[in-house]
């Protein structure tokens, strides 16, 4: 069937009592005659003269699980002075984008929100919107006994809410919920975690945040242009390599203090890394350049944690480039590498770069081999473990 596309409407003052009394689009399984298929609501504008609480801009109210709407894109609406901004109810595979979900900030104590996802809404992705006000910003609850799996809450402004940005209530979602790279005007991750509120089995992953506001220009354009340019990392495991993957090329990577696993720069990427003094612990090599890569490094500890024949840093292939300071490269207490493996090692006209500051190479023997020559002149070689940067 073809695709049905609602687009280009203004919805006003839609406040008049009835069935689906305060909706701008409302449909049901009864209303529709079953559920709904490959809609699209898209470049529309919802608003009232004044704030209306009960008021809702789209709702998809299907309460057959059995038969769930699928396919549905909401994207590049605009929803104000309303008290709730839009919700779906056992609803799959669908989308909302680049939405405006403005909503007052204080009003009273009702349960307002942004986008609501409620009973059995699977694999919906929410991203690129501005959801902003109202007590939750986008809020996942279970009134009729479904359980949503496979959501994702990415690239989103998520601002000003009085209870929390995400909300899930229990027994509503399981699994992972996959909240990262939104931006929340805060890089400190103890500050966002006050801002979810996660009642639910599932699992929130909020690692990256978005370290900066979409440009003034793009502000003027429906729905969040999330600026990808820098992207702070925190809670340790996979977190920095997730980071690594989403930043924008040319861009920053900020890691929290913690204990990461091994970084692979993805090939032909540029990136800036500033470690705060993380560390990175990998069996293979810690931090992985290759494929024309140009990546600096800063203020961060490399561990090799096996004794194998992998080093802790590897640079190879031609145009491939690290500049490497303020850092410590080091051996786990106890790991002695196979002869001839070196902690740092250039490979295939790789670069690196050592520049004038503080470099700390902890190993038993030189610290390059395979077109590096030898150690710079402020890098200190020592043998043994070194615990900490310098």
């Amino acid at each position: 069937a073809s695709q049905a596309v609602l687009q280009y409407n203004k919805f006003a003052d839609n406040t008049s009592g009835g069935a689906a009394a305060g909706h701008g689009i409302y449909s049901d399984q009864s209303t529709a005659g079953g559920a709904v298929s490959n809609v699209l609501i898209d470049n529309n504008s919802f608003t009232n003269t004044a704030y209306t609480l009960d008021s809702w801009a789209i709702g998809f109210s299907n309460t057959n699980a059995a038969s769930p709407n699928t396919a549905i894109t909401i994207s590049h609406n605009t929803v104000s002075n309303h008290g709730r901004g839009m919700y779906l109810y056992n609803t799959d595979s669908s989308s909302v984008s680049y939405n405006d979900f403005i909503l007052p900030a204080t009003m009273g104590t009702d349960a307002r929100y942004g986008v609501g996802l409620f009973d059995g809404n699977d694999n919906v992705t929410v991203n690129n919107n501005n959801v902003h006000g109202g007590r939750r910003g986008v809020y996942i609850a279970n009134d009729f006994g479904g359980v949503s799996t496979g959501t994702v809450i990415d690239r989103n402004s998520i601002l000003n809410q009085t209870i929390a940005g995400v909300a899930i209530e229990p027994a509503s979602a399981t699994g992972l919920v996959d909240a990262s790279t939104n931006y929340w005007a805060s890089t400190d991750a103890s500050v966002v975690a006050t801002r979810i509120s996660n009642a639910s089995g599932a699992t929130i992953d909020f690692s990256p945040l978005i370290s900066n506001n979409e440009s003034v220009p793009n502000q003027a354009v429906v729905g969040f242009q999330a600026d990808l340019s820098s992207l702070t990392a925190h809670g340790g495991g996979a977190a920095a390599q997730e980071a690594i993957n989403l930043v924008a090329d040319g861009g920053t990577v900020i890691l929290s203090p913690g204990t990461y696993t091994a970084i692979a720069v993805p090939a032909g990427k540029d990136v800036n890394i500033i470690g705060n003094g993380a560390v990175i612990q990998s069996s293979s090599p810690a931090l992985t350049v290759s494929g024309g890569s140009v990546v600096t490094v800063s203020s961060t500890i490399y561990e090799d944690t096996t004794s194998d024949s992998e080093p802790a840093i590897l640079v190879t292939d031609t145009g491939s480039s690290l500049s490497l300071s303020t850092s410590t490269v080091r051996q786990a207490a106890g790991v002695n590498n196979s002869a001839g493996v070196d902690l740092i090692e250039v490979h295939s006209a790789g670069t690196l770069i050592l520049a004038t500051t503080a470099l700390r190479v902890v190993d038993s023997d030189s610290a390059f081999i395979d077109g590096s020559g030898a150690a710079a002149a402020d890098v200190v070689i020592t043998s043994g473990t070194d615990p900490t940067a310098p």
